[in-house]
């Protein structure tokens, strides 16, 4: 049996489909970068299973305007418009929300790195007497192995 052709109908369909869960991933990611922007790193956490689950709904909608490829470049051309500036825009805000993204993590990465120089800062070094060295032998360097037999 010979799979049936796309219908104009079917493409619509496909169409409103994408477009609907376009505008809601879109708006997830906006709410997001609001998150974001106030520092609500928690409330961020909670959204993510709904948004890898519109992403996959995305992807799905993508492969399933696949079959009407031809439909929407002879037939349809104004509907092929419309998904185009549906995704420029979607790609727009995933731009915007990666920038966001990278933003928190690198403050969130400098906050770390801070807070483990100043407690490196603050523990005691162990110091070892060298008499060799200019300043007395009070440098501040980590013990050396302790031998056994003879060896290190």
């Amino acid at each position: 049996m010979t799979p049936l052709a796309p219908t104009e109908t079917d493409l619509q369909h496909a169409v409103q489909h994408f477009n609907t869960i376009t505008t809601r991933l879109s708006d997830l990611m906006d709410h997001e970068n609001a998150l974001l922007e106030e520092r609500k790193y928690r409330d961020v956490e909670k959204i993510q299973p709904e948004k890898s689950r519109l992403a996959a709904e995305y992807n799905l909608a993508m492969k399933a305007l696949r079959p009407f490829k031809d439909l929407l470049k002879n037939e349809q051309p104004h509907l092929r418009v419309e998904l185009a500036q549906t995704n420029e825009a979607f790609q727009h805000k995933v731009t915007r929300n990666g920038r966001f993204l990278m933003r928190s993590k690198a403050l969130a990465e400098g906050i770390i790195n801070s807070i483990a120089q100043e407690a490196d800062r603050m523990s005691p070094q162990v110091k070892q007497y060298n008499p060799m060295q200019p300043d007395g032998g009070q440098s501040k360097r980590r013990s050396a192995p302790i031998a056994f037999n003879e060896t290190a």
